[in-house]
């Protein structure tokens, strides 16, 4: 499978709540799509349990 995930345009100032979050990953997650990569695009680092 080719990997081939939109380039995401996030402005530099934005706010997002807990749950829009979610509910991006949950639909992300729905097609396929990687959510590490998701979560890099907006900067945040997954902490390791």
């Amino acid at each position: 499978m080719v990997d081939a995930m939109p380039v995401l345009a996030i402005p530099s100032r934005f706010e997002l709540s807990p749950q829009g979050l979610a509910l991006i990953v949950t639909r992300a997650a729905a097609l396929g799509i990687d959510c590490s990569r998701i979560y890099a695009a907006l900067g945040i680092r997954p902490h390791a349990d």
